[in-house]
């Protein structure tokens, strides 16, 4: 019994770590529309606290971020909090090897390119969440 002891408190001290990326599903609320104009927050947990904004904008099927380059854009399905995207657009190769890009700006594509949710959170940002990635969007 005396070995078994710390084993057991071993255990239980592993179920109080929590876990690295927030459940995005289990703590937003379904949203009928994702149509509108948004201010990008926070990348992957990561509030954006720079001195130029980043935006989206999602159309009834379309989501754009009108960035350097000609940007990003996807076509997007939300049925419940599922979200099914994909990439319909990505900026010019040729631009982007002359250009000097903030790194947000790929951390956006890669955190939208891996969305499989849509919910809204009790401060009522609209999130995007999948995999390890997550935005927080507020309407403009």
């Amino acid at each position: 019994m005396t070995r078994a002891l710390p084993l057991m408190a071993l255990a239980m001290l592993g179920a109080c770590v929590p876990a690295s990326v927030p459940d995005a599903v289990g703590n937003t609320q379904p949203v009928a529309s994702l149509v509108g104009e948004y201010r990008i927050a926070a990348i992957d947990g990561r509030a954006i606290d720079w001195p130029f904004g980043l935006t989206l904008s999602i159309a009834p099927d379309r989501i754009v971020f009108d960035g350097p380059c000609n940007g990003y854009a996807w076509d997007y399905r939300l049925k419940g909090q599922a979200l099914t995207l994909r990439r319909s657009a990505s900026p010019d190769p040729d631009c982007l090897a002359r250009a000097r890009i903030h790194q947000l700006v790929f951390d956006l594509a890669t955190a939208v390119d891996a969305a499989t949710s849509a919910g809204r959170d009790p401060s009522n940002a609209v999130i995007l969440a999948g995999g390890e990635h997550q935005v927080t969007l507020y309407s403009q």
